[in-house]
């Protein structure tokens, strides 16, 4: 029996004890003052009774009732040697353990989403905000951010994308925040605990990143066409001064006119060449706006196969048309075809060794159109992978770096993706996918 249940039953124990000798003294005609006493006695006692059992109660009461809404636990003032006391002591230090990993595994959280350099929003479908990082308060210019109906008096744009952008969705928005342009990237995504649901959105200013990605890919542009007008004017220069010497001469003999003859011609070569080179970067630049119509690809891919056909002859070749499925679909037949002859003129020359073969293969899969182009040429080295579509970019002698690029640019322009795939030695694999 525990301290308790023995405190209980003594004081159970004088209760009987009163109630005895109350009842015995009722059957006496005096002793008016020992039957009041006695009848204190017992009410007194049955009070004490009660508030001995209840005062337990009544501490795990609010020792209960505490816990929601309270940081620091109640202490219990239980009786020192009770056994319940050492119960809920126990019972007190493992939530108080409790309450203290969840305090550090919150601030470990915070403290990583203020490093982060994403700006960082949680709110509810009231928007009122739950967390915001420091990389938010900064691109918000504003000591604190309630709700996001706050972002409204800085940019009524973004607070629009913020409030009613829908689940796993991703934006680009451009507009002025805090008095200065900026382009964001806006990814949101929605979650739900019981009967509350919470958005996360994340934002990331882009504007210096595509500012920086500008003005390199404008220096390599500068780079590739100044080496290209070096590489044609210099031999013209050097052509010239030697023809000039020539035309000094008072007579000509037959290798000074053959001379001459010589370096007219390599001359006027060189000039189509930086024509061809300009024309190539207009037609690089001035992609024509897309006409969408039905389109039967079946039928263009053998078109091209014939068209490449007598080279591919010659050249001891094999181009081989495969099709499966619904082959029509809506898009630009023209540009299309254009991307197509570039990228089969990009494995003929890929593949140039005898036996080669080159597989031009379309499928529908009931979402995209799919065309392959693969050869079974030398491959892409690895490290080039990621260049094989920047313009002028070219790893052969007689290579203009052009086509793939505008293949790519095409396939955009159609909403599609252009992509490569490379094993050395063994196949190249430039895939076409295009929306039904």
């Amino acid at each position: 029996m525990n301290t308790f249940s023995c405190h209980l039953v003594v004081r159970l124990m004088f209760l009987c004890g009163i109630a005895g000798l109350f009842a015995w003294s009722l059957s006496l005609d005096h002793y008016w003052a020992t039957k009041i006493l006695l009848a204190l006695l017992f009410v007194g006692m049955i009070f004490e009774i009660v508030r001995y059992a209840g005062n337990p109660q009544q501490r795990i009461s609010s020792f209960m009732e505490s816990l929601p809404v309270s940081s620091d636990l109640p202490v219990l003032a239980l009786p020192a040697k009770d056994e319940a006391e050492l119960m809920f002591r126990r019972f007190t230090e493992i939530i108080r353990q409790i309450k203290t990993e969840k305090q550090i595994e919150y601030e470990l959280f915070i403290a990583a989403a203020n490093h982060l350099a994403v700006a960082l929003l949680v709110f509810d479908r009231n928007g009122h905000v739950k967390l915001c990082n420091r990389a938010a308060l900064q691109l918000f210019r504003v000591p604190s951010l309630p709700t996001v109906h706050r972002v409204a008096s800085l940019s009524r744009e973004l607070a629009d994308v913020l409030l009613h952008t829908q689940a796993d969705e991703q934006l680009l928005v451009k507009t002025d925040l805090a008095g200065r342009p900026v382009k964001l990237s806006v990814r949101t995504s929605r979650v739900q605990f019981t009967e509350e649901t919470w958005n996360i959105v994340t934002l990331q200013d882009i504007q210096q990143e595509i500012a920086q990605e500008e003005t390199e890919a404008w220096q390599k542009i500068i780079r590739i066409l100044a080496h290209e007008i070096i590489n044609s004017t210099s031999p013209i220069n050097l052509l010239t001064g030697s023809l000039e010497k020539i035309a000094r001469k008072d007579h000509w003999s037959d290798a000074d006119r053959r001379d001459m003859e010589i370096g007219l011609q390599a001359i006027g070569k060189r000039s189509r060449g930086m024509t061809s080179f300009v024309e190539n970067y207009r037609t690089m630049t001035t992609i024509p706006p897309p006409v969408f119509a039905s389109t039967d690809i079946s039928g263009l891919l053998q078109r091209i196969g014939m068209l490449f056909g007598e080279e591919a002859v010659s050249r001891r070749m094999e181009i081989s048309v495969t099709t499966s499925g619904n082959m029509t679909i809506l898009t630009d037949e023209r540009l299309l075809e254009q991307a197509l002859i570039n990228l089969v003129r990009n494995a003929i020359d890929a593949a140039d060794k005898p036996h080669a073969s080159i597989g031009i293969r379309a499928c529908n899969d009931g979402k995209d159109m799919l065309v392959e182009v693969s050869d079974n040429g030398c491959g892409i080295a690895s490290e080039n992978l990621g260049s094989v579509f920047t313009p002028f970019f070219t790893t052969k002698s007689t290579g203009t770096g052009i086509g793939l690029f505008i293949s790519r640019k095409i396939a955009r322009a159609l909403h599609g993706t252009l992509t490569v795939q490379s094993i050395q030695k063994q196949r190249t694999a430039f895939s076409l996918r295009l929306p039904l």
